[in-house]
């Protein structure tokens, strides 16, 4: 039930695309949007998470949200994932994009493969 209003159809083509990259090597329940930069986690399961690796927060940029994620995926030890529906409304952004889209695609594809096979 989420909205987003304001994002032109490549933006909107290149994220379904990542959805659907994460939801295949990664296919968590209950998630649809790998990439959100709006998510609230409970401070006992990143305590433990980063308590198990201290390398957790290890990324930057666009990529470190979907990076969060799916370590405590790795970890879920009876984590629930959920989602809430938001809206977005890139039409009320002052400024363009600071996304590097070639760069966030790059980064994106590393991250998979660093996270699904090293």
């Amino acid at each position: 039930n989420s909205k987003t209003k304001g994002l032109n159809q490549l933006r909107k083509l290149l994220s379904f695309g990542a959805a659907m990259l994460y939801k295949l090597f990664f296919p968590i329940k209950n998630i649809k949007d790998y990439t959100s930069g709006f998510r609230a986690f409970k401070l006992k399961i990143i305590k433990n998470a980063w308590k198990k690796n201290k390398n957790f927060f290890s990324e930057n940029g666009f990529t470190a949200s979907a990076d969060i994620l799916l370590k405590l995926y790795k970890y879920r030890n009876n984590i629930i994932f959920d989602e809430v529906p938001i809206n977005l409304r890139y039409d009320l952004k002052k400024g363009e994009s600071k996304m590097k889209i070639f760069k966030t695609i790059y980064l994106s594809i590393l991250l998979i493969i660093k996270r699904k096979f090293i």
